[in-house]
């Protein structure tokens, strides 16, 4: 289903202060079709867990929204030294917009640590 503001709130909140969690699946969600709010918290979460190692934003809808979505996205995958493998399959990151490609493209060249990426 898809998550209100209050949902991503609290998901955000335990994502930032659970120090077991190492594999996350957020799939289906919708949040990336929300405001930028939701995109903003979910996404500062991810960049400062350092245990979660795998990520699912499958079929989010990432790549309807504007390119600064995409780039709190990115910033979340490019600052996370921890994440290894993500998943943004389903997100149309690529898909009539270069632009929102090459943003995530960018963040996943500057993250050493992510060896298994799939969209």
């Amino acid at each position: 289903g898809y998550c209100n503001e209050k949902s991503i709130e609290l998901i955000s909140d335990a994502i930032k202060n659970n120090k077991y969690l190492q594999r996350l699946d957020l799939s289906l969600n919708g949040f990336g079709s929300g405001n930028e709010k939701n995109i903003r918290l979910i996404s500062d979460a991810i960049e400062n867990n350092k245990y979660l190692q795998q990520l699912d934003l499958i079929n989010n809808g990432l790549g309807s929204g504007n390119e600064k979505k995409i780039s709190l996205i990115s910033d979340a995958i490019k600052n996370n030294k921890h994440l290894q493998q993500l998943d943004l399959s389903y997100n149309n990151l690529g898909y009539g917009n270069e632009k929102n490609n090459e943003i995530i493209r960018d963040a996943i060249k500057y993250n050493k640590k992510l060896v298994n990426y799939t969209y």
